[in-house]
């Protein structure tokens, strides 16, 4: 019975772990990081503002590397309408009869953009020593 209930406990708290870095990965902005990240501020800070980050390395007993990494894709569809008028015909025996019809011919065009926004914080001890911010479109 114990060991059910502390698998309980740890899926709930790895469940809650995932959704809480889910909704801060999806605030992070450079706005956000500029007004939180700065030289000094304490590791606890830093996960108050942006929450877990997405890696986390080290390279010795006080040094510690975290990553942050936010990938979005916007899809842009633009529809283009064109009109015209086709003539056409009727061929009835020999004698022939023609009119006109209205057509509309209708082309969308989708473009998909993605855009990165990746920031890297070093601390030494449990204090922030730099950091770094990358941004990228394609």
């Amino acid at each position: 019975m114990n060991y059910r209930m502390n698998f309980f406990l740890w899926a709930f708290a790895l469940f809650a772990l995932m959704f809480t870095a889910q909704t801060y990965s999806q605030n992070l902005t450079l706005g956000k990081i500029q007004q939180a990240i700065k030289k000094g501020v304490s590791k606890e800070k830093v996960l108050e503002e942006l929450g877990s980050p997405n890696m986390v390395t080290g390279s010795s007993a006080d040094q510690e590397t975290w990553i942050y990494d936010k990938v979005s894709s916007t899809t842009q569809t633009e529809a283009k309408a064109e009109s015209g008028s086709v003539v056409g015909g009727v061929f009835l025996g020999i004698i022939g009869a023609g009119g006109q019809s209205s057509k509309a011919n209708s082309d969308a065009t989708t473009t998909t953009s993605q855009k990165t926004l990746t920031l890297i914080i070093r601390f030494k001890g449990d204090i922030v020593d730099s950091f770094a911010t990358r941004m990228s479109s394609f």
